[in-house]
């Protein structure tokens, strides 16, 4: 459990918060906020038109956040809200504005350390098929588990609860609740590295069930592996495990069900100081619009160089993905990004990130290729 409070965190932006100053001496204000100046390649419409030919445009993005504070010997609470408002030059408006409203306790007792989170979040992203416009979306999420913590043995049980509300009539298929359950059990065998199994339960329940176009399932996870540090530079996590997907098969999808192997797996080294690589990879289940189960393979590769007392940070980064549909089909992506940021004081910085994306679908309209420049400055107290 953490002693400290959490980072601000805006983007390529992470500030400790500073502000000591406590409201009826009960909590502590942080605020933080950004501004950037980026150009794309490939502006998404705003309409479900044919795609036509690729817009160019500059783009403005502005962010501010709040969060209060509390602290009671060594229990921790958070509130706290974001909002990020982005706009096109030549739409002459407010294309997305995205919001964020957290709430997080972390309880720390002898023994057992009992976490709590809840939250808003509206967002707004890209449709699988990129250039039939944007997809807006309210969630709602709750999540708590409990862990106990015995000598060189533990055990960890926690439950979640998720709410998508898709805000546009076409997608009002999609809208779904998802309840989920996780139950670990783990051995230290050094200080810093543990061996564990673990189990997760998730539940997904479509609004108009047997009435639209997917089906309700559930789906199950066991697993066991180890995670933690080997040495000093090499720090690893590796989970992996089966996953058995039972689905509401009324209206004949039998065929959507899955049963196979999952895995997550991460390393990072650091070979000597401010130096760091990572690489992961992952295969797991989740929804799909065209099937219940969409199974993903992603890998990704990053590397970070910190210089001048870690206040200047150089990084980069690639990843590749396949999700392959029940039906047959599937849909690749190639991801690769630089970012330079500098911390110029502890509530100053500034960053200048680009990234390039390229996706090939099997569906129409699905390949598209976008490439994204962006140069922002942020502050947070």
């Amino acid at each position: 459990m953490r002693s400290e409070p959490s980072p601000l965190r805006d983007g390529a932006h992470t500030y400790e918060p500073s502000l000591v100053y406590t409201l009826f001496g009960v909590v502590t204000p942080h605020v933080f906020g950004s501004a950037a100046l980026g150009y794309t390649d490939n502006v998404l419409r705003q309409d479900d038109e044919a795609p036509g030919p690729r817009r160019h445009e500059a783009f403005f993005r502005g962010t501010a956040g709040a969060r209060l504070d509390a602290e009671l010997r060594e229990h921790r609470a958070e509130l706290g809200w974001q909002g990020t408002a982005t706009e096109y030059v030549a739409s002459g408006d407010i294309d997305t504005l995205e919001q964020r409203l957290h709430l997080r306790l972390d309880l720390e007792f002898n023994d057992v350390s009992v976490h709590g989170d809840a939250g808003w979040t509206r967002s707004a992203y890209p449709q699988s098929i990129q250039l039939q416009g944007l997809v807006r979306l309210d969630t709602y999420d709750a999540g708590s588990w409990v862990q106990v913590d015995l000598n060189r043995f533990g055990a960890r049980a926690g439950a979640s609860f998720q709410r998508l509300d898709f805000l546009g009539s076409r997608l009002r298929f999609l809208d779904q609740r998802v309840l989920g359950g996780e139950l670990q059990l783990y051995a230290r065998v050094t200080d810093k590295l543990r061996a564990l199994v673990e189990y997760g339960y998730q539940a997904f329940r479509f609004d108009l069930g047997r009435r639209g176009q997917l089906n309700d399932f559930d789906l199950h996870r066991v697993s066991a592996g180890i995670d933690g540090s080997f040495t000093p530079k090499l720090s690893a996590s590796a989970k992996v495990g089966y996953a058995v997907q039972r689905v509401d098969d009324a209206l004949g999808r039998g065929d959507r069900a899955y049963g196979g192997f999952v895995a997550s797996l991460a390393g990072r080294w650091e070979p000597v100081q401010g130096t760091t690589f990572g690489l992961s990879y992952r295969r797991d289940v989740s929804v799909s619009t065209q099937s219940n189960g969409l199974v993903t393979d992603a890998v990704d590769a990053t590397a970070e160089q910190r210089l001048f007392d870690e206040r200047v940070r150089l990084s980069a980064s690639a990843g590749w993905s396949r999700s392959n549909v029940a039906t047959g089909k599937h849909i690749a992506a190639w991801r690769f990004g630089a970012q330079a940021s500098w911390q110029v004081r502890p509530w100053l910085s500034l960053a200048l990130a680009w990234d390039t994306q390229r996706v090939m679908s099997q569906f129409p309209l699905g390949d598209y290729e976008t490439n994204t420049v962006l140069a922002t400055v942020g502050v947070g107290f």
